[in-house]
């Protein structure tokens, strides 16, 4: 729905990007099949409770 929202009402909108948890396998599968694609990651970028998670740095392109 947010992609879909993006592309109707944005119409200036080139790129989304997002981050998520690198051990959340599952969300970043589902991104990835929104055609969202890897572009870096931030080790420890993600301070957590009990420790850090690695931070994934992912982007879709909207608008060529």
């Amino acid at each position: 729905m947010v992609i879909n929202e993006a592309e109707t009402n944005l119409p200036d909108l080139e790129i989304m990007i997002l981050d998520v948890f690198a051990n959340n396998s599952l969300a970043k599968g589902m991104y990835e099949k929104f055609g969202f694609v890897e572009y870096g990651m931030l080790p420890n970028g993600i301070k957590l409770e009990k420790g850090y998670s690695d931070r994934v740095l992912m982007y879709r392109v909207i608008k060529r």
